[in-house]
C-alpha cells in the first residue's frame, strides 16, 4: 500500500473513500488518497484515468498541474 493519485483524462466517473458517499469527478480532475485509505473509483459512462502512485507521494506536484 502506498499514497495514489487518479488523475482523469477523459471521461467521467465517481470516487469514494470506504462506505462514503459517490462523488463526482470529470476529466481536469485528480483525487490523491492516503496510504491505507480504502477507496474505489467507477463510471456509468466510461471514464480514462492515470494512476500514480508511491511512498511520501506529493500530491501538489499532479493536483497543481489541473
Amino acid at each position: 500500500m502506498c499514497d495514489q493519485v487518479l488523475m482523469i483524462t477523459s471521461g467521467n466517473g465517481w470516487v469514494r473513500v470506504k462506505d462514503g458517499e459517490k462523488l463526482p469527478v470529470k476529466a481536469g480532475m485528480a483525487v490523491y488518497w492516503s496510504k491505507g485509505e480504502e477507496h474505489e473509483s467507477g463510471s456509468e459512462t466510461g471514464m480514462t484515468a492515470i494512476v500514480a502512485e508511491g511512498s511520501d507521494l506529493d500530491p501538489q506536484r499532479f493536483l497543481s498541474s489541473f
